[in-house]
């Protein structure tokens, strides 16, 4: 039987998107990224009983993978403290979980960073 639900995968270069409870635990540990702000998967956790956590029943999830957005929050742009803080807030009632690939989230954030990302607009003419 294939993996649970999935069929975006990071490897790929997917993103993937999860709705996770409102508490954990996930399964997962996490750190910062090089600048010290989001939230990376550093390794798997055991659950009690040997179960797995809810990220990681999700295949298409893997160490290495970053949290890209929590609900609207780009993480990137948050200390990997408070980050941590929103992850596990168990008052925030639904999480809709963004996980991308730790190349491609270097990339989006040099991009911001660098204003270099794609960015379509409209230019006026005559001015």
């Amino acid at each position: 039987m294939a993996g649970v639900g999935h069929t975006q995968d990071t490897v790929v270069g997917d993103e993937v998107l999860m709705t996770i409870p409102n508490q954990g635990p996930y399964g997962i540990s996490v750190g910062p990224d090089k600048q010290g702000k989001g939230l990376i998967i550093v390794s798997w956790e055991r659950l009690p009983g040997g179960r797995f956590g809810e990220i990681q029943k999700n295949k298409g999830v893997h160490i290495g993978d970053c949290i890209y957005k929590l609900n609207d929050c780009i993480m990137h742009r948050v200390a990997h403290k408070e980050a941590a803080k929103m992850l596990n807030d168990g008052n925030i009632l639904k999480k809709k979980v963004v996980f991308i690939n730790e190349r491609e989230y270097y990339e989006r954030k040099c991009n911001e960073s660098t204003g270099t990302g794609l960015n379509i607009s409209s230019s006026s003419a005559g001015a």
